[in-house]
């Protein structure tokens, strides 16, 4: 599991972004979220969702349409 968030965190490193500035969108509760620990932020897809031990409620969730529309009405950052 730890190998997953430092394998994220070194692709946000390399780019030079701040990991806290990140977002990992993923489906899986254990092995995509797990990048939170490197602190990164995180949203699970629920479409195909693999939860293995329960914890969705924790993570910031939704369909995939669901997060599109997030993602479109983010702020414009340029």
């Amino acid at each position: 599991q730890m190998f997953g968030a430092v394998a994220k965190s070194y692709f946000a490193e390399k780019i030079g972004a701040d990991p806290a500035e990140c977002l990992v969108v993923g489906n899986d509760t254990r092995d995509d979220m797990v990048a939170l620990l490197k602190g990164m932020q995180g949203y699970l897809i629920t479409d195909y969702l693999i939860d293995r031990d329960g914890s969705l409620e924790k993570y910031p969730h939704g369909t995939y349409e669901e997060f599109v529309a997030m993602v479109e009405n983010l702020p414009d950052i340029r």
